[in-house]
């Protein structure tokens, strides 16, 4: 994932019948531990599945840990995954050894990379 980009994530539950529906059923969000966004579920949902789609804009390249739980007052049920965020890659230069135009079959040439801003993927 790219800083700044809106990234929308993906909940599909199914065989939910360890959380039976209530008023008290929530679905919640979270980023590494801190709840971005929670929302009470209507209890005339159909019990065998939920789908829920969260938006989210990372400012800062790093790893981070997305989390999705449902819950009422006796059960919860929370499915995590790792993602990683980089920053835009500007002012990509790539050279090769004697900067010829040609290059033998079979010859070992050596490519240097930089770039002027942003995260190295290497």
């Amino acid at each position: 994932l790219r800083t700044r980009n809106t990234t929308t994530f993906l909940a599909v539950t199914a065989n939910t019948d360890r959380i039976p529906w209530d008023s008290d059923t929530t679905a919640r969000w979270s980023i590494d531990n801190n709840v971005v966004t929670e929302v009470a579920l209507n209890s005339a949902m159909d019990d065998r599945a939920v789908v829920s789609k969260f938006n989210f804009g990372f400012e800062n390249p790093g790893s981070y840990k997305v989390e999705f739980c449902l819950q009422n007052l006796v059960s919860k049920v929370c499915g995590k995954i790792v993602v990683d965020v980089f920053s835009q890659i500007l002012g990509l230069d790539i050279r090769y050894q004697d900067n010829s135009f040609a290059v033998l079959p079979g010859a070992e040439v050596k490519i240097t990379a930089s770039i002027e801003k942003g995260s190295n993927v290497t």
